[in-house]
């Protein structure tokens, strides 16, 4: 098992199914939930998400660095910026917002769990200026929900592209 452990491609291989396994965890709240309740499982999914953006650095650094403009990377920098408000400063970084709130996809819910403002969240211990630009740009204001399906989505684009490095079965998205 040791030597499983020690593999980069077995880490991130788990690192996936993380992901996967928290983000439906995420999705299954229903309207009487509480944000501290939510956090939990969107805290654990933006931990792996980041997580897997560290593995596809290292197991596919030149190649993955060619990708590092497009806007799944930018989204992943954002994401990086909110995970390290919710584990380090342990802050509330969503709030539930009645309504339904855009892109429409199933299930349609009568309530989202939103990304507060940066300015509403404690500061970083140490300054974060692109990740703080990218959190701005493509969470804040916008659905968690959002965030991690593009997380998600990221990870495909970078799964058909950069596929020659891995060398595993790549876990079933939800």
């Amino acid at each position: 098992m040791s030597d499983a452990a020690d593999d980069p491609r077995f880490m991130l291989q788990t690192a996936i199914l993380g992901f996967h396994q928290a983000r439906v965890r995420f999705r299954e709240h229903d309207a009487d939930a509480l944000p501290e309740r939510v956090v939990i499982p969107l805290a654990e999914a933006m931990w792996w998400a980041v997580s897997i953006h560290e593995g596809f650095a290292e197991l596919c650094a030149a190649d993955y660095a060619k990708l590092s403009g497009q806007t799944g990377a930018l989204v992943l920098q954002g994401a990086r910026y909110a995970r390290n408000r919710l584990g380090h400063q342990r802050a509330l970084a969503v709030e539930r917002v009645n309504g339904i709130i855009p892109p429409l996809t199933p299930p349609l819910r009568m309530f989202e769990f939103i990304w507060r403002p940066a300015a509403d969240l404690p500061p970083p211990d140490r300054p974060d200026p692109r990740g703080l630009a990218n959190y701005e740009r493509y969470l804040s204001g916008k659905a968690a929900r959002q965030t991690l399906d593009d997380c998600a989505g990221w990870f495909e684009t970078c799964r058909n592209k950069l596929h020659s490095h891995f060398g595993f079965a790549w876990p079933a998205s939800p």
